[in-house]
Protein backbone atom coordinates (compact mmCIF):
# COMPACT_ATOMS: atom_id res chain seq x y z
CA UNK A 1 0.00 0.00 0.00
CA UNK A 2 1.46 3.61 -1.08
CA UNK A 3 0.82 5.27 2.60
CA UNK A 4 1.86 8.52 1.17
CA UNK A 5 -1.31 8.31 -1.42
CA UNK A 6 -2.95 7.28 1.61
CA UNK A 7 -2.02 9.78 4.37
CA UNK A 8 -2.72 12.66 1.44
CA UNK A 9 -5.46 14.03 3.09
CA UNK A 10 -6.23 16.67 0.86
CA UNK A 11 -6.09 14.86 -2.73
CA UNK A 12 -9.24 12.77 -1.79
CA UNK A 13 -10.07 12.93 1.67
CA UNK A 14 -10.31 16.89 3.20
CA UNK A 15 -11.41 15.91 6.78
CA UNK A 16 -7.73 14.89 7.06
CA UNK A 17 -4.21 16.73 6.84
CA UNK A 18 -0.99 16.19 8.17
CA UNK A 19 1.07 18.72 7.99
CA UNK A 20 5.13 19.70 8.61
CA UNK A 21 4.79 22.63 10.83
CA UNK A 22 2.13 22.86 14.01
CA UNK A 23 1.96 26.71 14.10
CA UNK A 24 -1.46 29.24 13.62
CA UNK A 25 -0.52 29.94 9.82
CA UNK A 26 -0.12 26.38 8.70
CA UNK A 27 -3.52 25.29 10.67
CA UNK A 28 -5.09 27.79 9.36
CA UNK A 29 -4.10 27.50 5.60
CA UNK A 30 -4.94 23.43 6.25
CA UNK A 31 -8.32 24.16 8.08
CA UNK A 32 -9.39 27.14 6.07
CA UNK A 33 -10.46 28.91 8.86
CA UNK A 34 -8.27 31.48 11.32
CA UNK A 35 -6.73 29.49 14.19
CA UNK A 36 -5.80 31.65 17.41
CA UNK A 37 -3.29 29.55 19.94
CA UNK A 38 -4.22 26.21 18.34
CA UNK A 39 -7.70 26.84 18.73
CA UNK A 40 -9.92 26.58 15.55
CA UNK A 41 -11.71 29.89 15.02
CA UNK A 42 -15.50 29.93 13.71
CA UNK A 43 -16.16 31.16 10.11
CA UNK A 44 -18.89 34.08 9.66
CA UNK A 45 -22.27 32.29 9.59
CA UNK A 46 -21.23 29.49 12.13
CA UNK A 47 -23.07 30.11 15.25
CA UNK A 48 -22.70 27.81 18.85
CA UNK A 49 -18.97 27.53 18.68
CA UNK A 50 -18.07 25.35 21.51
CA UNK A 51 -14.02 24.47 22.09
CA UNK A 52 -13.09 21.11 23.90
CA UNK A 53 -9.68 19.75 24.86
CA UNK A 54 -9.52 16.55 23.45
CA UNK A 55 -7.30 13.61 22.90
CA UNK A 56 -7.84 11.95 19.33
CA UNK A 57 -6.61 9.13 17.46
CA UNK A 58 -7.89 9.20 12.72
CA UNK A 59 -7.91 6.51 10.33
CA UNK A 60 -8.37 6.70 6.48
CA UNK A 61 -10.14 3.83 4.64
CA UNK A 62 -8.20 2.70 1.67
CA UNK A 63 -8.24 0.06 -0.73
CA UNK A 64 -5.14 -1.98 -1.27
CA UNK A 65 -3.52 0.90 -3.60
CA UNK A 66 -4.38 3.47 -0.98
CA UNK A 67 -7.24 4.59 -2.81
CA UNK A 68 -10.05 5.85 -0.88
CA UNK A 69 -12.26 3.31 -0.04
CA UNK A 70 -15.32 1.99 2.13
CA UNK A 71 -17.12 -1.21 3.03
CA UNK A 72 -15.42 -4.48 4.26
CA UNK A 73 -12.91 -4.79 1.94
CA UNK A 74 -11.35 -1.53 2.97
CA UNK A 75 -8.11 -1.03 4.99
CA UNK A 76 -7.70 1.66 7.77
CA UNK A 77 -4.63 3.80 7.84
CA UNK A 78 -3.96 4.89 11.47
CA UNK A 79 -2.65 8.96 10.59
CA UNK A 80 -1.68 8.92 14.50
CA UNK A 81 -2.69 9.98 17.87
CA UNK A 82 -2.32 13.24 19.76
CA UNK A 83 -4.00 16.56 21.90
CA UNK A 84 -5.09 19.46 20.59
CA UNK A 85 -8.49 21.61 20.36
CA UNK A 86 -12.11 20.62 18.98
CA UNK A 87 -13.90 23.12 17.55
CA UNK A 88 -17.86 22.48 16.80
CA UNK A 89 -20.23 24.88 15.42
CA UNK A 90 -23.53 24.35 13.91
CA UNK A 91 -22.05 23.69 10.81
CA UNK A 92 -18.79 22.03 11.14
CA UNK A 93 -16.09 19.95 13.40
CA UNK A 94 -12.56 21.25 13.16
CA UNK A 95 -9.72 20.03 15.02
CA UNK A 96 -6.17 21.57 15.60
CA UNK A 97 -4.34 18.16 16.97
CA UNK A 98 -0.61 19.88 17.42
CA UNK A 99 0.92 17.61 20.21
CA UNK A 100 1.03 13.92 19.17
CA UNK A 101 2.68 11.14 16.66
CA UNK A 102 1.80 11.18 13.06
CA UNK A 103 2.32 9.43 10.33
CA UNK A 104 5.04 10.02 8.40
CA UNK A 105 6.72 12.17 11.14
CA UNK A 106 4.42 15.01 10.66
CA UNK A 107 4.34 17.52 13.39
CA UNK A 108 0.50 18.30 13.59
CA UNK A 109 -3.18 16.87 12.26
CA UNK A 110 -6.09 19.17 11.13
CA UNK A 111 -9.80 18.07 11.08
CA UNK A 112 -12.05 19.36 9.21
CA UNK A 113 -16.07 17.89 8.30
CA UNK A 114 -19.02 19.32 8.16
CA UNK A 115 -21.64 17.70 10.75
CA UNK A 116 -23.61 16.23 7.83
CA UNK A 117 -20.62 13.74 6.75
CA UNK A 118 -21.05 12.39 10.41
CA UNK A 119 -22.30 9.04 9.37
CA UNK A 120 -22.22 7.51 13.38
CA UNK A 121 -20.97 8.02 16.72
CA UNK A 122 -20.49 5.15 19.10
CA UNK A 123 -19.96 5.98 22.62
CA UNK A 124 -17.77 4.67 25.03
CA UNK A 125 -19.67 5.42 28.26
CA UNK A 126 -18.32 5.19 31.66
CA UNK A 127 -18.95 2.08 33.45
CA UNK A 128 -19.09 3.78 36.74
CA UNK A 129 -20.96 7.13 36.07
CA UNK A 130 -22.88 6.87 32.98
CA UNK A 131 -21.26 9.60 31.23
CA UNK A 132 -19.77 9.66 27.49
CA UNK A 133 -15.39 9.70 28.15
CA UNK A 134 -14.96 8.77 24.42
CA UNK A 135 -16.29 8.53 21.34
CA UNK A 136 -15.69 6.81 17.79
CA UNK A 137 -17.12 9.08 14.53
CA UNK A 138 -17.40 7.58 11.51
CA UNK A 139 -17.13 9.83 8.08
CA UNK A 140 -18.83 9.83 4.88
CA UNK A 141 -19.36 11.99 1.93
CA UNK A 142 -16.47 13.78 1.05
CA UNK A 143 -14.78 12.48 3.97
CA UNK A 144 -13.94 8.95 4.63
CA UNK A 145 -12.17 7.53 7.62
CA UNK A 146 -12.90 7.40 11.60
CA UNK A 147 -11.95 9.95 14.22
CA UNK A 148 -11.56 8.97 18.00
CA UNK A 149 -12.18 11.61 20.97
CA UNK A 150 -11.36 11.18 24.12
CA UNK A 151 -12.42 14.55 26.16
CA UNK A 152 -10.22 16.19 28.52
CA UNK A 153 -13.10 19.42 29.08
CA UNK A 154 -14.32 22.26 27.90
CA UNK A 155 -12.65 25.74 26.96
CA UNK A 156 -14.46 28.65 28.25
CA UNK A 157 -13.70 31.01 25.68
CA UNK A 158 -15.08 33.23 22.79
CA UNK A 159 -13.46 33.50 19.42
CA UNK A 160 -9.88 35.33 19.10
CA UNK A 161 -9.57 34.89 22.80
CA UNK A 162 -6.40 34.09 24.31
CA UNK A 163 -5.48 31.76 27.55
CA UNK A 164 -9.11 30.47 27.68
CA UNK A 165 -10.15 28.67 31.19
CA UNK A 166 -10.32 24.59 31.10
CA UNK A 167 -13.94 23.69 32.44
CA UNK A 168 -13.83 19.67 33.61
CA UNK A 169 -16.22 18.34 31.39
CA UNK A 170 -16.82 14.75 29.68
CA UNK A 171 -17.91 14.20 26.03
CA UNK A 172 -21.97 13.74 27.05
CA UNK A 173 -22.63 17.66 25.59
CA UNK A 174 -20.32 16.84 22.64
CA UNK A 175 -21.37 13.03 22.05
CA UNK A 176 -24.86 14.20 21.87
CA UNK A 177 -24.81 16.97 19.48
CA UNK A 178 -22.92 15.34 17.14
CA UNK A 179 -24.83 12.07 17.11
CA UNK A 180 -28.11 14.45 16.34
CA UNK A 181 -25.72 15.56 13.19
CA UNK A 182 -25.84 11.86 12.53
CA UNK A 183 -29.52 11.39 12.52
CA UNK A 184 -29.99 14.44 10.30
Amino acid sequence: MDLGLAADGASYCPAFALLDDAGDAQLAAALARQVTDGCPEPRPGETGARWWVVTAMAGVATDDGGRPAHGPESEVVRLGRGQGVLLVTDQSATAALTVGEWLGGAAALAISFDLDEVAAVDVDPSLVRRRVRSMTLELSGASWGAVGLSVHGELIRHSGEHDAPLRKADGTELAARLADAAKN
